[in-house]
């Protein structure tokens, strides 16, 4: 069994193995006044679109990512919403990217790691998606699932400002 199989139980047991791995990354659960919750994980994000190397590393970091923000989510939230949901997935580091090409390229990985924890494709109509950017020395992503009664994608293009 691959250490991506995994059940969500034993996840949460199986922290050191996940960080001998490299998938356990620093992670902080927070709860806002409106009762929202976001979760923020310590991850690089960088745009793939100009990015040097060879498609494998490509391919690894994209994995990675993905697998950190999984494993993250579980940790942090535990079970998935039901139904259809609005992923906002605010970017820091130490420079903006591109709103309209190189920020959704940039956290591909991390939105593949949030659609395997719904237990969903990414390109399922269910889940709206929204991302955003801001500046910070340290690089990490901010998640927060909302839960919507319907056309996620049309209340994540209002999040969007579109």
């Amino acid at each position: 069994m691959k250490l991506k199989d995994l059940p969500a139980s034993l996840i949460t047991r199986n922290e050191t193995a996940l960080a001998h791995a490299g998938l356990l990354c620093r992670a902080e659960l927070r709860r806002l006044p409106d009762g929202r919750v976001q979760a923020k994980l310590w991850i690089t994000t960088r745009s793939r679109a100009n990015a040097r190397g060879t498609r494998s590393e490509r391919i690894v970091s994209n994995a990675t990512q993905r697998d950190q923000t999984k494993y993250g989510l579980v940790r942090l939230l535990g079970a998935p919403p039901e139904g259809p949901v609005v992923v906002v997935m605010t970017r820091f580091g130490p420079g903006v990217v591109d709103d309209h090409d190189n920020l959704p390229t940039a956290l591909k990985g991390p939105a593949d790691g949030v659609a395997a924890w719904l237990g969903r494709d990414d390109a399922d109509p269910s889940i709206g998606w929204c991302y955003r950017q801001a500046v910070d020395p340290v690089w990490s992503v901010l998640f927060e699932v909302r839960r919507v009664v319907r056309r996620p994608r049309v209340v994540a293009a209002a999040l969007d400002g579109g």
